[in-house]
């Protein structure tokens, strides 16, 4: 897969709300930049997470900067990117996802 085909879209919804279309495999992610929190709905996978940093980056957002990662259901393609958030924000996830959500590595 090209960079470019790998790249993920940014879209704002509304005013303050985007919405990162990454392809498969994967889950679309929702930002909801606040003017002091920052919401994720769900984190997409863990390989997709460096497309994910980029699009927080080009909106002038950092993954530390973020607050709240709200994880919708426990497929991996929601999921897989939460450890990244672990330091910074609180998860919110149903005890489903919660089981399921893999620790991250000091070397990841």
């Amino acid at each position: 897969m090209s960079a470019d085909e790998k790249k993920t879209k940014i879209v704002e919804l509304r005013p303050g709300i985007y919405q990162f279309r990454v392809e498969r495999p994967g889950s679309h992610v929702y930002l909801i930049r606040g003017l002091v929190k920052n919401v994720l709905i769900d984190a997409g996978t863990a390989y997709n997470f460096e497309n994910l940093r980029d699009c927080l980056a080009e909106l002038g957002l950092e993954p530390a900067q973020i607050h709240l990662v709200v994880l919708t259901h426990e497929h991996f393609d929601h999921i897989g990117a939460s450890p990244f958030f672990y330091d910074t924000a609180v998860l919110a996830a149903h005890r489903l996802a919660a089981n399921k959500i893999q620790c991250r590595t000091s070397s990841s």
